[in-house]
């Protein structure tokens, strides 16, 4: 295809095909297991509310309950369908996120042409959102499924014992008026050979465009990141004695991103990168107007 906008509507077009058609493909299956009404609408409520994760607060009605919650939400833990978030090295109230790519993608693209139980009264006529809409929501998806691959690959390299994706942590302070501030610190994905004789930390940004990094305020955001963490073994240790290793990370570099953000000190690595580390060959780019027979 000629550009990525046309492979979006073209790839967003089929899933709208396939899951109008087959109630099995639903976000809430399972093993075509299909979720009753609680699971689904903390499911609903999760990925409504932000990709990388939020509180548990503001349900409706049929989820209040504690008890009835804390079942329901031992459920979707046991199905990796959801996951717990908890602050770096501090306390605070823990975020929960959907951590099963195809629940987050549907959630997040196609909500409105999926029937919610349970959910609001505004969804219960939903009125099927156009393909501009769609390729909005699966653009501002990307960014967040990038930080994912990024911790995906740094799992795989040599030495890291610990790795995760969209790490934050709120740090309370004065500033230079005296005042008492809150900071909302984040770091897209980092990465630590924990244990080891010489401390390393691996720490990257990732963008879906790559003309959007910016490696002085990246590395400014990161250093300010681990200069609060306290006091600490944990904090001193990643602070004051570790090998900081900096990487950004976005679908694609050209030789010319890659000269200019290795010369502010960042290893830069894309998709074709992370293939070729796992020896996949990337397949060419070519333009084709092949369409499959049916049944396919």
């Amino acid at each position: 295809m000629s550009d990525i906008k046309e492979w979006r509507s073209a790839f967003l077009t089929a899933e709208k095909i396939t899951l109008e058609s087959n109630s099995e493909e639903r976000f809430d299956t399972k093993a075509y297991m299909e979720l009753p009404d609680i699971q689904r609408g903390i499911l609903l409520h999760i990925g409504r509310n932000k990709p990388q994760g939020d509180q548990l607060r503001g349900f409706s009605s049929n989820l209040r309950d504690k008890a009835t919650l804390d079942r329901a939400l031992d459920q979707l833990l046991d199905l990796d369908l959801i996951d717990i978030k908890a602050p770096f090295y501090a306390d605070g109230p823990e975020r929960w996120c959907i951590s099963d790519n195809n629940a987050l993608f549907q959630i997040m693209v196609f909500r409105e042409i999926i029937k919610l139980k349970g959910a609001t009264k505004r969804d219960e006529n939903p009125t099927p959102p156009d393909m501009d809409t769609l390729v909005r929501r699966m653009e501002t998806l990307e960014g967040g499924v990038m930080e994912r691959m990024a911790e995906t690959w740094l799992k795989t390299q040599d030495n890291v014992i610990w790795c995760n994706s969209n790490i934050w942590r709120s740090v309370t302070k004065e500033n230079e008026k005296g005042e008492r501030v809150t900071l909302n610190l984040e770091i897209d994905v980092m990465a630590s050979n924990k244990g080891q004789n010489l401390p390393m930390v691996w720490l990257g940004s990732a963008k879906r465009d790559p003309e959007r990094h910016r490696p002085q305020q990246v590395i400014k955001d990161q250093d300010l990141f681990l200069q609060e963490l306290g006091d600490g073994e944990a904090g001193i240790r990643l602070r004051e004695k570790s090998v900081r290793r900096r990487f950004l990370f976005s679908p694609f570099f050209t030789p010319e991103h890659r000269v200019q953000y290795e010369s502010d000190g960042f290893k830069t690595i894309d998709i074709h990168d992370m293939a070729r580390s796992f020896d996949i060959k990337p397949a060419p780019v070519v333009r084709h107007e092949y369409v499959a027979p049916e049944p396919f």
